[in-house]
């Protein structure tokens, strides 16, 4: 039984369960289940409930790297088109990219900002960004263009136009560096925004 209704005979729990290959599970006790097949049958139950409004809290935590993309990816899809605010809080930023459209920001319990992830990342990283390994040699190749904080051992170059992101690439090429073009990097937006507001004192 699922919410008080037997599965095989509910058109809305068995759409479900087929969509999000849960049908193998169904004879296993709860205890049994892998730690994926256990946040599943809990998107089931929230989802079963059809609210305007719904939080996931930290819903793919424990979770290897694929078992998170499939599900967040399966939780995308499900909510295509349907008229429902979602509201996810996470650590892993590559969620944040592959689903929001409206992003806060907090630190430490304190609010940093809040708007489209668009205009986020345009605030905080302009046009784009270019990001590579940090090195000296790198370093010194990109003097002449603003760095923006990021990861350990991770340089980022902020664009500001595509004229600039040309510029940048084509040095890099030159030197044959590796480098990633982003115009969505959440946890580089993130880092930029709380590093302004400390630089200010706020």
């Amino acid at each position: 039984m699922v919410l008080g209704k037997d599965p095989y005979k509910d058109t809305k729990i068995r759409e479900m369960i087929d969509f999000f290959s849960f049908k193998e599970s169904l004879n296993k006790k709860f205890k049994q289940l892998s730690g994926g097949q256990k946040q599943r049958f809990t998107v089931i139950m929230v989802l079963l409930q059809e609210a305007p409004l719904t939080f996931f809290d930290e819903v793919t935590t424990g979770l290897d790297f694929e078992t998170r993309q499939d599900l967040m990816r399966k939780i995308v899809e499900w909510y295509e088109n349907k008229e429902t605010a979602l509201f996810f809080v996470t650590h892993y930023y590559e969620e944040l990219e592959q689903m929001a459209n409206k992003i806060m920001i907090l630190d430490k319990g304190r609010l940093i900002d809040f708007d489209d992830k668009d205009k986020l990342f345009e605030k905080y990283c302009g046009f784009s960004i270019i990001t590579l390994q940090k090195t000296v040699e790198n370093e010194k190749l990109l003097r002449s263009y603003q760095l923006l904080h990021a990861p350990e051992q991770t340089l980022a170059v902020k664009c500001s136009d595509a004229k600039e992101e040309y510029e940048v690439m084509g040095k890099l090429n030159a030197q044959n560096v590796n480098f990633k073009r982003s115009n969505d990097d959440v946890e580089i937006m993130s880092l930029n925004a709380i590093a302004g507001r400390k630089e200010l004192g706020i």
